[in-house]
Formats: structure tokens, C-alpha cells, sequence
């Protein structure tokens, strides 16, 4: 009986183990999409948002930059 206590003891901990083990992984890929979208707003988006608005010919246009980024707001 002891056996197989310890037995379900260690299978217990190797599924809690698991479970640490993919909430990290999530936790890791969602912050390197984060600083990626952040990277992508910073470097791009908001530099030809910026021309857009202020020159008088434009790299693209603002409906080309609502395309392109689509779904991502600063």
C-alpha cells in the first residue's frame, strides 16, 4: 500500500509539474508576441502613421496603414 501511495504521490507531482511547465511556456510565448506587437507599433506603424499625417506625399497612405496593421491599435 505504501508503494502505491508514493506511486500516485509521484505521478501527482509530475502532472502538477507538467501544468507549471505549459502555464510557463504560455506565459513566455505571450510576452514575446507582446514585445513583438509593441516593437512592430514603435518601429513602424506609428513612424508612417506620423508621415502619413504630415507629408504632403506620404511612403503610403492611411488606408494602406489600416491595412496593413489591421486589428492592432496603439
Amino acid at each position: 500500500r505504501k508503494y502505491q501511495a508514493q506511486k500516485v504521490a509521484e505521478e501527482r507531482r509530475k502532472i502538477s509539474d507538467q501544468r507549471k511547465n505549459i502555464a510557463q511556456e504560455l506565459f513566455e510565448t505571450e510576452k514575446s508576441y507582446f514585445k513583438g506587437l509593441q516593437y512592430l507599433i514603435k518601429e513602424y506603424q506609428l513612424p508612417l502613421t506620423e508621415n502619413a499625417l504630415r507629408s504632403s506625399r506620404p511612403f503610403i497612405t492611411n488606408e494602406d496603414i489600416d491595412a496593413i496593421f489591421y486589428e492592432i491599435e496603439v
